[in-house]
């Protein structure tokens, strides 16, 4: 089931104006005492920690030709797990350790 998305409240995308140069993807409008007032409220629990201080980590999705921002929830699992599936490695010595060597048909 596809999880529920979260929009921020203050940020609206839009799609580029006709005649737009190709290099134009589209722009945005903050209004900052609507997002303000979203990260003081629920929107705090989407901020997360890194090396520059708290950010807000968003997405910028494409739904009928129209541009919309929601929050980007994805985090990575522990354990080497991914989503569902589990990311299992194998170090190179033990692949090599699969081949047999056998040079005995080489033409040189």
């Amino acid at each position: 089931m596809a999880e529920k998305k979260t929009y921020p409240k203050g940020i609206t995308a839009f799609a580029p104006n006709n005649g737009a140069p190709t290099f134009v993807k589209g722009s945005l409008i903050i209004t900052p005492k609507d997002l303000t007032e979203w990260l003081n409220g629920i929107g705090k629990e989407f901020l997360v920690d890194s090396k520059y201080g708290k950010q807000l980590k968003l997405q910028i999705t494409e739904w009928e030709g129209k541009l919309s921002l929601s929050v980007d929830t994805w985090k990575p699992t522990p354990n080497g797990t991914v989503g569902n599936s589990t990311v299992t490695t194998t170090s190179a010595k033990n692949d090599l350790d699969l081949v047999e060597d056998d040079s005995s048909n080489l033409p040189f």
